[in-house]
């Protein structure tokens, strides 16, 4: 890719690289305010040394993009691995994130926006009820898919019992869901009071992180682990 001109708004930059946004956030750049400045402008004002700070971005988006996963073309194993790989690393990530964003943002502004206190209550109700679900996976349902392909079936579930347990998992899906969407709603600026602050629209933000990370690992079992895993269970 082109070498970024210092010059460069970052509005501009920021409509091709839409992904990098999470960069300026976590370094303080209020996008609402700063994004008509240059890069230049930016770096001079947050203390960052522009030339360094410029590569870096330059460096990012020549990082190719992850590829494409034929899920379909997995053995089960291989595909219960790389779920429950995606569920520990990019999920846990970004449940780590928003925790630090919303702890951080209910106690220095919660005050003046009330709101944010509600937006961390309710994070942390959905954190440990999710957690618990994601324990359940990796403690019992991984371990039982897996058993799914060995010469061990004599200790397996009955189609049924099997059905049953991936339905179970299916709602707590659905509740996730319906927890993400509570939470993206009370951080919607129409819910807050203005000004909205930085932390605001950051916290925002992360939400939205989180529902897309969630949504992906929801499709990968219930519309491809899940059916697969009760199709050989039930030759079992």
């Amino acid at each position: 890719m082109k070498f970024i001109n210092p010059n460069t708004p970052l509005d501009q930059f920021l409509r091709a690289a839409p992904e990098q946004r999470s960069l300026f956030d976590n370094l303080g750049i209020d996008l609402r305010h700063e994004r008509n400045k240059s890069f230049a402008d930016v770096c001079q004002k947050h203390g960052l040394d522009r030339q360094t700070f410029v590569r870096l971005l330059t460096a990012m988006q020549k990082t190719p993009p992850r590829p494409v996963v034929a899920l379909e073309l997995m053995a089960l194993t291989e595909l219960c691995d790389y779920v429950e790989h995606a569920q520990q690393t990019h999920l846990q990530e970004e449940l780590a994130r928003l925790d630090q964003l919303t702890g951080a943002a209910a106690e220095q502004s919660g005050a003046e926006h009330p709101q944010l206190l509600r937006i961390r209550e309710t994070f942390v109700a959905f954190r440990e009820r999710f957690a618990a679900h994601l324990r359940e996976e990796a403690d019992g349902l991984f371990p039982l898919i897996r058993r799914l392909t060995t010469d061990e079936k004599g200790a397996l579930p009955a189609r049924s019992a099997l059905k049953k347990r991936l339905a179970r998992m299916g709602n707590a899906h659905n509740q996730a869901d319906e927890a993400l969407a509570e939470l993206r709603a009370l951080a919607g600026e129409e819910s807050l009071r203005h000004p909205v602050p930085a932390a605001v629209r950051t916290v925002s933000d992360a939400i939205v992180r989180l529902e897309q990370a969630v949504h992906e690992q929801i499709y990968k079992e219930n519309q491809v682990l899940f059916p697969r895993a009760l199709a050989i269970g039930g030759s079992a």
